[in-house]
């Protein structure tokens, strides 16, 4: 008997160089350790999130999201904004609150 398929992911690495691309680069550069911090913590809820999907189409599920993460609403909202100018999130998604 098979196992069943996970949906989610219990590990990822994350390299040495990761901070001197672009998008992480940036990401600092704009927002401090804020941004570091948002994109490790954003990648550990995608992670856990089944088929890898989150959900902010509405201001309780971006809250969520934002206590799960440790920020405010308002300042994860810059950030994610950001980080999709950066093509570091798909924009049809992120546009449709995925």
């Amino acid at each position: 008997m098979a196992r069943p398929q996970k949906q989610t992911v219990e590990y990822f690495s994350h390299d040495a160089t990761a901070g001197h691309g672009r998008t992480l680069s940036v990401l600092y550069n704009h927002f401090g350790h804020e941004g570091i911090s948002a994109w490790w913590l954003l990648l550990e809820q995608l992670s856990l999130a089944r088929n890898h999907i989150l959900n902010i189409k509405n201001g309780e599920d971006t809250e969520f999201l934002a206590a799960r993460m440790h920020f405010k609403p308002e300042r994860l909202k810059e950030i994610l904004a950001k980080m999709m100018e950066l093509d570091a999130l798909d924009r049809t998604l992120f546009k449709g609150g995925v």
